[in-house]
């Protein structure tokens, strides 16, 4: 054993410098830290500390079929701590989350904040969790983020395939929540959380919306997708209608969709377009007395629909159909509780009795 041991060291002395020097190089490469081998996503600065995740248009495997395309995720590095804004729809893509936070900043995430309650924004959560991050939604998402808890529980029941995309998924909700409006400062960064109800009526959809006013940032969650057809779940297409125009004249740059690139005003515009174009579309065809197959046969080889995620075009014009004939279809339009523009305000820092989120609601900042 000790002769094979010395030819071992004699042949490795005879290596050439530059050979030795270029394996003990290659170790240490192998030792850092690599970035996920294909990963699909990106992610854009738009402003010094703020980031997004945007993912591309691929449909996962694991996680809720129903929300197999992840949403795009924020976050905020600060002096006192990382804030997250949306968790994804899986652990998986949000551990890719973490991981872009961990090549910037060491510090550790104090809070998530959900944005809405579908899958795409929140199956992430037990990532963040395991951080001991502060999770927060509006409290209309949390009690619509527990029915669809209870619902994914009952689909397990006859969908058999269901337990197997959900293997390592640990529904978690959020550890606290806000009715209205929220403003905090997290070192030095002005949050500000509102909560707007594009729901049908009787009903509030847990939709908000994350307002940067230094940076002029807005972070729509779903309300807003780039270049993707919408999931249209509960909201009301004429009251989520009548809220992006009211949003396209805050004080904000850079609108932040829930899929898709970073948009601007333009970009939120066109989107709410479109929306009018599939309200005006269906109606059409549903005073002309035509069947929910004949308007989606009409609709989908229009142009409009030259978007991503088009398996999702069925059930958007199908939403939008069922809204119109129900017994409700001579309503008017629900009223928009929605202000006109952001207000210029000197952000104000909570007292330290307020808590981490802060106790008391800013003024609305539109």
């Amino acid at each position: 054993m000790l002769t094979a041991a010395s030819n071992l060291y004699r042949r490795f002395r005879s290596f050439p410098g530059w050979l030795v020097a270029l394996s003990l190089f290659a170790g240490l490469l192998c030792a850092r830290p690599l970035p996920a081998i294909g990963r699909q996503y990106e992610v854009r600065q738009i402003a010094p500390h703020t980031f997004v995740w945007v993912s591309d248009d691929v449909m996962d495997q694991n996680g809720d079929p129903y929300f197999n395309r992840s949403g795009n995720a924020g976050f905020i590095i600060t002096p006192d701590g990382v804030v997250v804004l949306d968790a994804t729809n899986n652990p998986f893509h949000a551990r890719e989350v973490l991981y872009e936070i961990r090549q910037r900043t060491s510090s550790p995430v104090r809070l998530v904040i959900d944005m809405g309650p579908e899958g795409d924004q929140m199956l992430g959560n037990e990532v963040f969790a395991e951080q001991h991050a502060t999770i927060i939604s509006s409290s209309e998402a949390e009690s619509r983020m527990r029915a669809y808890e209870q619902n994914l529980a009952k689909r397990q029941t006859f969908d058999s395939e269901l337990p197997v995309h959900m293997r390592g998924v640990h529904f978690t909700l959020p550890g606290e929540t806000f009715r209205g409006e929220r403003s905090f400062n997290v070192g030095g960064q002005e949050i500000r959380l509102i909560s707007l109800n594009c729901g049908l009526p009787g009903a509030e959809d847990g939709d908000a919306v994350v307002y940067l006013p230094n940076d002029k940032v807005l972070f729509l969650g779903d309300l807003y997708v780039n270049g993707y057809v919408p999931q249209m779940d509960s909201r009301d297409i004429r009251r989520w209608i009548g809220v992006l125009a009211q949003m396209e004249k805050w004080n904000v740059s850079t609108y932040i969709p829930g899929h898709g690139n970073p948009g601007t005003k333009k970009d939120l515009a066109n989107f709410r377009g479109f929306l009018e174009w599939l309200n005006a579309g269906v109606e059409g065809g549903v005073r002309q007395g035509k069947s929910l197959s004949d308007i989606e046969n009409q609709l989908l080889s229009s142009s409009p629909f030259n978007l991503l995620a088009l398996d999702l075009a069925p059930r958007a014009i199908a939403a939008v159909y069922h809204q119109l004939v129900k017994p409700q279809t001579s309503r008017t339009t629900p009223p928009v509780a929605a202000p006109v523009a952001p207000l210029q305000k000197t952000p104000r820092s909570p007292d330290p009795s307020e808590g981490f989120l802060g106790g008391r609601s800013s003024p609305r900042p539109y």
